[in-house]
C-alpha cells in the first residue's frame, strides 16, 4: 500500500513546492529515516500534477514499516541538515518496550 506524502518541510528540495511533494514516488532510506528522493538540483521539470506516495520504507527500525511498506494513513517529512527525513519515525524497539510493561 503506498501511503500519500501529506507535506514536506524541506525547503531546499528541487520536489517540494508550497510543501506539497511533486515527486512520482518516495523512498525513506536505511539511516535516519532520510527522503532519498531529496535533491537541490534544480534540473529537474517537477510536474505539479504528481502527489507523491512512500513507495518503500527500508527503515527497519520503524514499527510502521511492514515488508518495506508504511502502514501510516498518512507520512510528513521534515526539512533536516543531511536534506530531508520522515517525521513520522516510530521507533520499533521503543514501542516492544513500552507494550511489555
Amino acid at each position: 500500500m503506498r501511503v500519500p506524502v501529506e507535506r514536506c518541510g524541506a525547503k531546499a528540495c528541487a520536489y517540494n513546492q508550497h510543501k506539497h511533494c511533486h515527486a512520482v514516488s518516495v523512498e525513506i532510506g536505511k539511516e535516519d529515516a532520510t527522503c532519498d528522493l531529496f535533491t537541490r538540483s534544480v534540473m529537474f521539470v517537477v510536474n505539479p500534477h504528481f502527489h507523491s506516495q512512500v513507495c518503500l520504507c527500508r527503515m527497519s527500525g520503524c514499527a510502521k514499516n511492514r515488508l518495506g511498506g508504511c502502514t501510516r494513513d498518512k507520512v510528513a517529512v521534515d526539512g533536516s541538515p543531511a536534506g530531508a527525513v520522515c517525521h513520522d519515525f516510530v521507533n520499533r524497539l521503543k514501542v516492544l518496550a513500552e507494550n511489555t510493561k
